[in-house]
């Protein structure tokens, strides 16, 4: 998971802040006034007693139809026939006597979203659709799969049967946290132990999650849309997702550990990595991103830090900001943008396709050929706007410069990946056919 630091906040392509690698160093260049911190009168607040919440003890929590926090979206993926259903938490409470619950269930085709209402009598707490009701919720939900009756008199919907739990839907008792591997404004990466519900064998595992205070709604939908995509992507060159958990706060995603980020295996062998690896590792690269363009999805953040290793392959990690589609046109207003790997032309036309991910992939080339060196970094050195600045560098036809000893292949594919014009750069398809020549000219075994 990158830091917020390793990216830059952009409002225009004239007025784009640039960072350093590491989180150590400073932010340079040009900062909107609203990211300005502003001194504020604290002032301490009377604590209040927190009122217990209707399902706080609800035993649904501990049944295979309840998946917790999963967004809509990926509900409605998943329910199949007429009557499979789920009991999902829900933001919607169109008045106070809303649970926070409601039951998403398939009818003719439809998904529909019925909400759990709830009544308190004498301190007891009790749970209806619209007017029946139960003394929890496990006990609603039963007796509407056994009567088979709408659920409510407006909507005609009746509960089948649970939908049969994916393999991907962990519970959060599965995961155990043992130590932090990163972490970022907004979220951390840990690893920790999976036990498999079938086996009780334990796994190592990679864990991500987002904090639970404090984190902006866009950032909490990217999260669930990249465990979306990693669902249904499959690759030897991409980090393997595993599984979320739902049922606690905040959710989890669960993915194969990896044995080191690609940084820091370019730092600590600096030196002494042949062409041949180098050749290697960037053809791996090559075939993640190939496969990724071919299903669709440009990825937008490709660079070393967001590379990992696992018994000597390269692996494609966080999907963060990727996005479906041929072209992906970038909505008004400020956004993340690591600008180092971006081409000037995203930048500019705010617009991402295959070909803005080649430019990054020629970035990346480079980090790989320098043994992990920071791009620009001479440049940022002396700039006050570093993002503007880097545009009129590029603009010039400047580029990063490969070290001397660079085979002249790497070398001329490195720059063609960085063309100043989108429609000359090379496909994925056409970088791996380069690099597998390249990798077998070296005496490489494909």
């Amino acid at each position: 998971m990158p830091k917020e630091s390793e990216r830059a906040e952009s409002k225009s392509s004239k007025r784009i802040s640039g960072t350093r690698r590491r989180s150590s160093q400073l932010l340079s260049g040009l900062l909107p006034s609203s990211l300005v911190l502003r001194r504020r009168t604290i002032t301490k607040r009377k604590s209040k007693r927190r009122r217990p919440s209707p399902t706080e003890n609800d035993p649904v929590k501990l049944k295979p139809y309840f998946y917790g926090i999963m967004p809509r979206e990926d509900v409605e993926m998943i329910l199949s026939g007429d009557g499979d259903f789920v009991v999902r938490r829900t933001t919607f409470r169109p008045d106070k006597h809303c649970t926070g619950l409601c039951v998403s269930v398939k009818w003719k085709n439809c998904v529909h979203h019925v909400v759990v209402r709830f009544k308190l009598s004498q301190n007891k707490f009790s749970f209806m659709f619209e007017d029946k009701a139960f003394p929890t919720v496990v006990e609603l939900v039963d007796y509407y799969v056994k009567m088979k009756q709408p659920l409510t008199g407006r909507n005609p919907v009746k509960l089948n049967a649970c939908h049969k739990r994916a393999d991907w839907v962990l519970r959060d008792s599965q995961v155990t946290l043992k130590s932090v591997i990163g972490k970022g404004n907004f979220g951390e990466v840990w690893q920790a132990e999976l036990v498999r519900d079938d086996t009780n064998v334990v796994e190592n595992v990679a864990v991500k999650f987002l904090k639970s205070d404090g984190v902006p709604t866009e950032e909490r939908l990217q999260f669930f849309a990249e465990c979306r995509r990693l669902r249904q992507l499959r690759h030897d060159q991409l980090v393997s997702f595993i599984g979320i958990t739902v049922d606690g706060n905040p959710a989890k995603m669960v993915m194969e550990l990896c044995d080191i980020p690609l940084t820091k295996y370019l730092e600590k062998k600096r030196g002494t990595i042949s062409w041949l690896e180098k050749s290697k590792m960037l053809l791996q690269i090559a075939k993640g991103m190939e496969y990724l363009a071919k299903e669709g999805i440009i990825h937008r953040d490709l660079a070393a830090r967001n590379c990992l290793l696992k018994d000597g392959v390269v692996k494609i990690a966080d999907l963060g900001m990727a996005r479906e589609g041929g072209l992906y046109k970038m909505t008004p207003g400020l956004k993340p943008i690591p600008i180092k790997w971006t081409a000037p032309d995203a930048m500019r036309l705010r617009d991402y396709s295959e070909k803005t991910d080649v430019w990054s992939f020629g970035v990346l080339t480079w980090e790989v050929l320098t043994d992990g060196e920071a791009p620009y970094a001479a440049l940022q050195e002396k700039s006050k706007a570093f993002g503007a600045d880097l545009i009129e560098f590029l603009d010039a036809g400047n580029r990063l410069e490969a070290p001397k000893d660079t085979p002249a292949e790497l070398k001329k594919l490195m720059l063609s990946c960085m063309d100043g014009t989108r429609a000359n750069r090379p496909t994925f398809s056409e970088i791996v056919k380069a690099l597998e020549d390249i990798y077998k000219a070296m005496g490489g075994v494909p």
